[in-house]
């Protein structure tokens, strides 16, 4: 090149340079925020296999656009630790979005919504959800808002585990529907929470699937009485128990529907009817939220003033004993047993003696003490129908107890998978049916099983090889309120 193009003549060429950039990166995670607070919890698991995009913003207006941002590159989370990254960049102004395909059908966010709370791309938060929801995702995707890459200036290994060169907090959590309300003590007993009610603890809330009557999933409302489930895409029931709280005070019946009835949009009524203790069905569709759906309670007046309730084991068998002071009315005793605290059944009666101001005294012998958990509680009740709960006692069994002698050790290998199986399970003695039922992140079933399960070792062998990566959960119910829940992660092949 001669002079007008290097700065010397043709016999030599002065134009072999080298230009270096600063190296800048940015990612990190993608995991279900199952409370949907926007903070990613030691409980909450990550998503593996999503596919997660980078755009440059172009024409540096600081909005996503993808007709005028620039597509740069396309990564997947990692399907262990649901962790991506796209490195070797450019100091400059990036957005990272969360691809629509992700939310197809069988695909890892199907059914699944970016959290409600957010925090802007610069904001450099770890583990706190950055995505920007649109009206639809399944065709725009979530997105962050933009990001900022500057060398030296990005948050340090203390706030992301590496140095100033990149920003690991670009964090996306994803949630399902969400429904949500509180229970309280209605004072004034109008069916309006107001300025004299407060808030009821430990009150069991449950989620039911509407048509089945199948109970899906259950809370205990917390110190302001409220309770949250999030929830796929279907059609509800919220049913609240008429039952004493963790307080120890005894409440029954809920109190009338306000008059304006049991609406989604009332923010003060008590939307659970007196009769059933329940709502109707309530419609959810993915991304819908509905956190008005409340009860009110009234205090339940005893008929029967109860000394004490209370229990021990002995010999394997869990022995009850109450003492009544006074009884009015008093029809009878039933006596229920859960091996969860919140699911009850009936497993024995008791004649009462009507009116009575004298000290009586009642036992119960159950002699089906299999589990370590076990509690009970009396329901007393009255001539007319109407009824209230004692407290719970509860009797807890050591794992070694020789009253726990019929399921031994359960092993299930190779775990993580690349889709096959084997659950080992042994029968110390006798014959029992157990339903295995496989199911995914989400509660979806994906295969249910019946094994009669002989005494010694069993191999039950599950194939999850054509599903898709994730989490899975393996339930085994071996009746007589015997339950056990087995996680399993299956990896790429």
């Amino acid at each position: 090149p001669d002079v007008a193009v290097d700065g010397d003549d043709k016999f030599g060429n002065q134009s072999v340079d080298f230009g270096f950039y600063n190296e800048v990166k940015i990612g990190n995670l993608v995991w279900e925020d199952t409370n949907n607070d926007g903070i990613k919890d030691l409980s909450e698991m990550p998503i593996g296999g999503v596919r997660v995009d980078l755009f440059v913003d172009s024409d540096n207006d600081g909005l996503f656009n993808k007709s005028n941002d620039a597509f740069y590159w396309s990564t997947f989370t990692d399907n262990i630790t649901g962790e991506y990254i796209f490195d070797r960049l450019g100091e400059d102004d990036y957005f990272v979005r969360i691809s629509p395909t992700n939310f197809e059908e069988s695909k890892p966010l199907e059914e699944l919504m970016t959290s409600v709370v957010n925090v802007n791309g610069n904001s450099d938060s770890n583990d706190r959800n950055h995505g920007t929801d649109y009206t639809n995702h399944q065709i725009e995707g979530v997105k962050s808002t933009l990001v900022t890459l500057i060398h030296g200036s990005e948050p340090d290994n203390p706030a992301d585990g590496d140095d100033s060169t990149g920003n690991q907090t670009v964090d996306f959590g994803f949630t399902t529907s969400i429904i949500c309300g509180k229970a309280w003590f209605d004072d004034n007993e109008n069916g309006l929470f107001d300025g004299t009610d407060t808030n009821i603890e430990g009150v069991t809330v449950y989620l039911i699937e509407d048509g089945t009557g199948k109970v899906l999933d259950s809370r205990t409302t917390a110190a302001d009485g409220s309770y949250s489930f999030t929830v796929p895409t279907g059609s509800y029931i919220i049913s609240f128990d008429e039952t004493t709280n963790t307080a120890g005070t005894v409440y029954g019946s809920p109190t009338i529907t306000n008059t304006s009835g049991a609406t989604l949009t009332d923010l003060q009524d008590s939307d659970i009817d007196q009769v059933s203790k329940q709502t109707t069905a309530l419609a959810f569709d993915t991304g819908n939220t509905d956190c008005n759906i409340d009860a009110g309670f009234k205090i339940s007046i005893l008929p029967v003033e109860l000394l004490y309730f209370k229990g021990n084991e002995k010999d394997c068998a869990a022995q009850l004993e109450w003492v009544t002071v006074s009884e009015k009315n008093n029809s009878h005793f039933i006596i229920e047993k859960s091996t969860d605290g919140e699911r009850f059944s009936e497993i024995g009666r008791i004649e009462g003696h009507g009116n009575s101001a004298e000290e009586l005294k009642y036992s119960f012998t159950d002699k089906e003490l299999n589990s370590i958990n076990n509690y009970y509680r009396l329901k007393q009740v009255d001539f007319d129908g109407t009824y209230a709960y004692s407290n719970i006692v509860t009797i807890k069994l050591n794992e070694n107890s020789r009253c726990l002698n019929t399921i031994g050790n359960a092993i299930l290998m190779p775990n993580p998978t690349k889709g096959l199986v084997n659950f080992q399970i042994e029968m110390v003695q006798g014959i029992k049916d157990a339903e295995f039922i496989v199911r995914d992140l989400l509660g979806r079933t994906i295969e249910t099983r019946n094994v009669n399960l002989t005494e010694g070792q069993n191999n039950i062998e599950f194939d999850l090889g054509n599903n898709p990566l994730g989490t899975y959960f393996i339930s085994v119910d071996y009746g007589d309120n015997q339950r056990d829940s087995y996680k399993i992660i299956l990896i790429k092949n």
